[in-house]
């Protein structure tokens, strides 16, 4: 998996990565959560760097998220 991973990187360009990573940003996970109809678990890592608890558990309680952080 690391293999085809690194392999799909390689293919890319630093102009297509930063197109996506325009979308990325502008994209609010937020905005969205209210229309989610199904219960969802909202997961964290431990030591997650990429969203901070706080953020998570603001997004357990916007989305029918059953299981919380």
């Amino acid at each position: 998996m690391l293999l085809l991973g690194m392999w799909e990187y390689a293919k890319t360009s630093p102009i297509w990565f930063l197109k996506k990573l325009r979308f990325v940003l502008r994209h609010r996970l937020e905005s969205i959560c209210l229309h989610i109809g199904t219960p969802t678990p909202v997961l964290r890592g431990e030591t997650d760097r990429v969203r901070p608890r706080d953020w998570v558990s603001e997004v357990a309680q916007l989305g029918s998220s059953d299981l919380g952080v």
